[in-house]
């Protein structure tokens, strides 16, 4: 829970637009699928986040798009978990460089 705050403060003054479209839970993880917009040349991090039944988060990852690529990327990242995850999403993205 903490890291989500902290990376929620980090990333709220410069956000990127950002859409989640999916994702898909295993015993290990989630793999969260998901699109941002960024222009050419410019890098994206995005803060992922996997959440168990209860809500409480059981995983996050920190994940860097670009530099190649413009407009609507989308990309697929698997967010390891500490214990059995029900959702994953992601929190925000910024911009880079």
């Amino acid at each position: 829970m903490g890291f989500a705050f902290v990376a929620y403060q980090h990333y709220a003054s410069t956000r990127v637009e950002f859409s989640d479209l999916g994702y898909q839970v295993s015993d290990t993880g989630v793999a969260v699928r998901f699109q941002v917009v960024k222009g050419a040349g410019k890098k994206v991090e995005c803060v992922l986040q996997a959440r168990d039944r209860n809500n409480v988060e059981v995983g996050s990852l920190v994940v860097t798009i670009g530099p190649e690529g413009s407009g609507a990327v989308t990309k697929s990242s698997f967010v390891p978990t500490s214990r059995p995850a029900v959702a994953g999403e992601v929190l925000s993205c910024r911009p880079v460089g």
